[in-house]
């Protein structure tokens, strides 16, 4: 059975500017980070690629 992945950016620019994601675990805010190992760096930028099966289920939220 394949694995489906997504990718998500977060982009470093503070709080002001910049846009991240968090998954919604009860009442705790996760970041997007702690649910994959691949990661990578593009300029200002951290991109993830998370298995849609970790997230299918879940709320995430986009902060800019």
């Amino acid at each position: 059975m394949q694995q489906n992945t997504i990718n998500i950016c977060d982009k470093l620019r503070g709080f002001d500017a910049g846009r991240y994601y968090f998954i919604v675990e009860g009442n705790r805010l996760i970041h997007i980070s702690r649910y994959t190992s691949i990661r990578e760096k593009r300029g200002n930028e951290y991109c993830y690629t998370v298995s849609t099966d970790l997230v299918k289920s879940k709320q995430i939220l986009e902060f800019q």
